[in-house]
């Protein structure tokens, strides 16, 4: 399947600011990682202008406080 290939690449370095659990290294194929996130600010992207995109992911994103804004294709859903 197509959709299970590696990925490019995959940020799995775990921050003061977030814990990254890479879900390959414990046998799970269909699913890449779980992380949390403590952020305490908003920040720009890095570099500016650069935008996430994941065609073959499926991003899940549960805020406890604050807000997350995102744009799907092109436009705020």
């Amino acid at each position: 399947m197509s959709f299970l290939r590696q990925p490019e690449w995959l940020d799995t370095a775990p921050t003061a600011e977030r814990e990254i659990l890479d879900l390959r290294t414990v046998g799970m194929s269909h699913a890449l990682t779980l992380g949390r996130f403590n952020y305490h600010k908003a920040r720009p992207m890095s570099p500016p202008g650069s935008e996430q995109r994941h065609p073959h992911w499926m991003v899940l994103v549960f805020a406890s406080s604050g807000t997350q804004h995102y744009l799907a294709d092109g436009r705020e859903p």
